[in-house]
C-alpha cells in the first residue's frame, strides 16, 4: 500500500481527483453490432461511506476501484480511461505534491496493459478518457505507440490551467502521445443538449458532465440486453444518483472544479434514470456495482 500514515482513512477518498425523444434516442432494434464491454480493475483503495456520499454512515466502509473499460463494437475495441498504469509508482513519487501524498493511496495494483492479451491490445486504436486526471490516465503510455488518445476539446484546458495532486504532467509527456480530440455535437441526447456518437450508429455514445473537471464526459453503452451510463468521477457510488447526494463537502471542494455544475450534472442523471429505470449507472471507482458485473476476462452483454 502506499504512502501510510494515520490521516489516510480521512483523505484515502481524494485520490479521485429542444432535445430527441426518449425512444428516438435509443438504438434500433435490428442493430446487429455486437457492442460489449468489460471492466478492467487496475486497483483499489478503502475508505467510508460518509466521505463518498455526503450524509453517508461513518461506521460503513467502502472499497473504491481504479478502473479502465474495455468497449468492443464488432471488430473495434476502445479503452475508456486506463486507471493506474505500469509506471504508477514512478508518476505518482514526481508529481504529487509532497502536502499532498499523505492523503492520497491506491493498492493491489495491476496494470491494465498486464491483463490485456496481445491479440486484444493490438485491437484498441484510440484511448478515451473521461477526464485527465491522475488515476484515469496513468495507463496511456503503457498503451504507446499504436493508439490516440481523445478527449473533448475543452478538457485540454486540464492540463494547461493544471491543479495540484489532479493531473500529472509525466502522464502527457510521451513522445509518442498522439491526440484525437473532438467537438460536441449540438444533437441532443437522452436531456442532454450535445453529444458525441463514438461509432456512428448509437451504440455508444458520449455526454458532457462537467464539474469535476473542466471538460469531463460520461458515456452511454448499450448492448443487446441492457444500457449502461458510464459516469467517470461524477460521483463516486452509483446510490449518489439514486439518492440525489453529492461528494462529501470537504472532499468535493478539492477534487472538483465547480461544485454546482457537479450537482447539474447529477440532476440531469437522475432524470435520465428516472425515464428508464433499468438503466445501470456505472461510476469509475464504484466498487459495489462493478463486484456485480464482474471484471475481465469476463464481458457484459
Amino acid at each position: 500500500m502506499k504512502e501510510t500514515n494515520g490521516l489516510k482513512a480521512l483523505f484515502v477518498l481524494f485520490v479521485f481527483v429542444g432535445s430527441s425523444s426518449f425512444a428516438a434516442n435509443k438504438i434500433s432494434a435490428n442493430q446487429e453490432t455486437k457492442i460489449e464491454f468489460s471492466i478492467v480493475r487496475t486497483g483499489t483503495a478503502k475508505t467510508q461511506e460518509a466521505l463518498v456520499i455526503q450524509g453517508g454512515a461513518i461506521s460503513k466502509k467502502m472499497t473504491l476501484n481504479h478502473s479502465a473499460f474495455l468497449i468492443r463494437h464488432g471488430n473495434d475495441v476502445i479503452l475508456l480511461d486506463t486507471g493506474l498504469g505500469k509506471n504508477i509508482d514512478q508518476q505518482f513519487k514526481k508529481d504529487m505534491p509532497v502536502w499532498a501524498k499523505p492523503f492520497f493511496s491506491y493498492e493491489e495494483t495491476k496494470a491494465a496493459i498486464d491483463q490485456i492479451p496481445a491479440e486484444l491490445k493490438e485491437k484498441i486504436k484510440k484511448i478515451y478518457l473521461t477526464h485527465v486526471h491522475w488515476d484515469h490516465a496513468s495507463g496511456l503510455e503503457d498503451f504507446l505507440p499504436g493508439v490516440c488518445v481523445s478527449v473533448p476539446d475543452e478538457e485540454m484546458k486540464e492540463l494547461t490551467d493544471r491543479r495540484a495532486a489532479a493531473t500529472f504532467p509525466s502522464q502527457f509527456s510521451h513522445a509518442d502521445l498522439k491526440w484525437c480530440n473532438f467537438n460536441w455535437s449540438n444533437k441532443a441526447y437522452r436531456g442532454f443538449d450535445q453529444s458525441y456518437d463514438v461509432f456512428g450508429d448509437g451504440t455508444v455514445v458520449a455526454v458532457p458532465l462537467p464539474g469535476h473537471s473542466i471538460g469531463s464526459m460520461g458515456v452511454f453503452v448499450h448492448t443487446k440486453t441492457k444500457d449502461y451510463f458510464l459516469v467517470g468521477d461524477l460521483v463516486w457510488s452509483a446510490r449518489a444518483i439514486e439518492l440525489g447526494k453529492h461528494k462529501f463537502f470537504v472532499a468535493s471542494k478539492i477534487v472538483d472544479r465547480n461544485r454546482e455544475k457537479v450537482m447539474e450534472a447529477i440532476e440531469k442523471v437522475r432524470e435520465v434514470a428516472k425515464k428508464d429505470k433499468s438503466l445501470i449507472i456505472i461510476p469509475a471507482h464504484d466498487a459495489e456495482v462493478q463486484d456485480t458485473l464482474g471484471y475481465f476476462p469476463k464481458w457484459i452483454q
